[in-house]
């Protein structure tokens, strides 16, 4: 019996806890508007978004970070960057930057760096133009 009591006891402080330190707005939102991705060379755009979309979270990462000195950071930053024949990125650029501040735009660009792509067919390089698309929830 005092088994479940102390159960019950650790559970409601651990819920507290958990609600004392949750998020007060949400999850801030990525967004990657397919209309605006461009994609040319050895792979497909569905091939870019699958690894783009399997990464997300490390952006979102970026983002939470920024947010939490200044929660109304918003706007998109669109990059381009070159897929190479063994599928690692290259040649980063920033093509245009709404209102995202220089940590934002520094700490994805370290990540996108990391991020294996499929070998494009034929060795082809491949120019990718990607928009990111940040609102705080």
């Amino acid at each position: 019996m005092r088994y479940y009591a102390l159960l019950a006891l650790a559970t409601l402080i651990f819920c507290k806890k958990s609600i004392l330190f949750a998020a007060p707005l949400g999850r801030p939102s990525v967004g990657i508007p397919s209309k605006e991705q461009g994609v040319k060379g050895g792979l497909t755009q569905q091939e870019v978004q699958g690894v783009v979309r399997r990464n997300i979270n490390q952006v979102r990462y970026c983002y939470e970070q920024v947010i939490l000195k200044n929660p109304s950071i918003n706007g998109k930053l669109k990059l381009s960057w070159q897929i190479i024949a063994n599928g690692t990125v290259q040649n980063i650029k920033v093509v245009s930057n709404e209102t995202i501040p220089i940590e934002l735009q520094d700490c994805v660009t370290k990540k996108l760096i990391r991020w294996r792509f499929p070998n494009p067919r034929q060795g082809e390089t491949v120019d990718v133009n990607y928009p990111f698309v940040f609102k705080p929830e």
